[in-house]
């Protein structure tokens, strides 16, 4: 049923970026783009080897508040033991490349974590032209850890935050996210592109360990997004755009439109600033349907409002530094049912000397029903950790994690969760060169 549900995804997508071709496309952030890029997509040198990784993860991690209830508290011990493998593949006109992770997880003394995960990704790229960019992208993740999805809800160069579902919420429960993307990029000529986006979120959820009020959620967007070089480091465009947005429980819906000014800038040669902001026109309903209203159903409740991004990367070497701020509508993580949500978010990584590293990350976020019951929930994160590179294939982490939440208004009885983390990691990975 799963893998059913996984191939679907792929469909979901075809089909918003099927209707994106006529009907625009969803506001979102514009693509990080190098400083100086040209509009033509240059032919590679010369075809890189394909290479073949494989590795694994073992992990401790102890949580004293397991079952996220201040009222409650309990501590866990959760050992991890994760075997990954990768395969990238690159040619003149094509970069593919595929991920997989199997975890096996011991839980002490909380019996209800111990499990297997799985985490798939798997992405392509194919320059069908000089002018014509196809990509295309899938993940998968399915796990009980709510820190799972913590880590790899933190937002990388080049990503989009606006239409990203939230993931400010530790409750316990068995959870499956998939996530899957297509995109076409075009130049128009020398300084001009346009491109079209289609994606599709699906998160599903049953509870462990006492977790109630728990729902799924599902999102479809696409934007369209014009992109004009006016200078050397200097983009300007236009991004208009949908999205639909689906909670289960509670249940409700929203269909979204707007469009948004964008702008990205190459402050320097290492380093980029983003932005995008513009009207948004919210529908809200009670029931649920995929992507746009029934025939009939064009009675919901309408609201304008503002959303808007900005992100700043900067990369010096091993040296990273990615902050954002997004304002947005989403999916409330199956709790609130639909909320706006204002986000910001901060992630440095640092080398002090060879072979050592440190890495902070620190979020907060707000979110707010849309609907007409008044709740909210409060989620601030702060993350500190060293990592050492023992030989060129075996490294050490250790991790600290701060998190707060706190839910406000009527809603599930006793979410007011704090949590203090310890993490220590030991990651082999072996790759090889196997063919041209």
């Amino acid at each position: 049923m799963r893998q059913q549900c996984f191939g679907k995804s792929v469909s979901y997508a075809l089909f918003v970026l099927t209707s994106v071709m006529a009907l625009c496309a969803q506001t979102a952030t514009p693509t990080i783009v190098a400083p100086g890029l040209p509009a033509e997509f240059p032919e590679k040198e010369k075809p890189k080897p394909q290479t073949f990784a494989a590795g694994l993860t073992l992990t401790t991690d102890f949580d004293d508040n397991a079952l996220n209830n201040n009222r409650n508290n309990q501590y866990n011990t959760l050992t991890v033991f994760a075997p990954h493998v990768g395969w990238s593949l690159f040619r003149a006109r094509y970069d593919w490349k595929l991920e997989y992770e199997q975890g096996f997880s011991v839980s002490r003394p909380i019996t209800a974590y111990n499990s297997r995960s799985r985490m798939l990704g798997t992405s392509l790229e194919f320059k069908i032209s000089k002018r014509l960019v196809f990509h295309a992208r899938e993940s998968l993740l399915e796990t009980n850890n709510p820190f799972d999805r913590l880590v790899g809800s933190e937002i990388g160069p080049g990503t989009t935050v606006v239409d990203r579902p939230n993931s400010s919420i530790l409750v316990p429960a068995q959870t499956s996210t998939q996530h899957a993307e297509l995109d076409m990029e075009y130049a128009l000529g020398p300084h001009s592109t346009i491109s079209t986006v289609g994606s599709f979120f699906n998160v599903t959820r049953s509870a462990l360990a006492g977790a109630e009020g728990l729902g799924d959620t599902r999102s479809a967007s696409g934007h369209m997004v014009y992109s004009r070089q006016i200078r050397r480091r200097r983009w300007v465009g236009l991004d208009y755009g949908v999205e639909k947005l689906t909670s289960r429980n509670p249940g409700s819906a929203a269909f979204v439109q707007s469009l948004a000014y964008t702008e990205t800038l190459g402050l320097t040669p290492n380093s980029v600033l983003s932005i995008a902001g513009g009207p948004e026109r919210t529908v809200m309903h009670d029931g649920s349907f995929f992507l746009f209203p029934p025939n009939g159903d064009s009675h919901g409740h309408s609201t304008w409002n503002w959303a808007g991004s900005a992100t700043y990367y900067r990369s010096a070497g091993p040296n990273t530094l990615l902050t954002s701020y997004s304002r947005r509508i989403s999916n409330g993580e199956g709790l609130l049912g639909i909320v706006r949500v204002s986000t910001l978010s901060m992630q440095l990584q640092n080398r002090i000397s060879r072979g050592w590293y440190t890495n902070l990350l620190a979020s907060y976020d707000r979110e707010k029903t849309a609907n007409f019951t008044p709740s909210g929930l409060s989620f601030v994160s702060a993350a500190g950790g060293i990592r050492h590179t023992l030989s060129p294939n075996l490294s050490l982490e250790f991790l600290y994690w701060r998190i707060h939440e706190l839910l406000s208004g009527p809603g599930p009885d006793g979410l007011h969760a704090d949590h203090n983390r310890l993490s220590l990691s030991l990651t082999y990975n072996l790759t090889e060169m196997i063919g041209k």
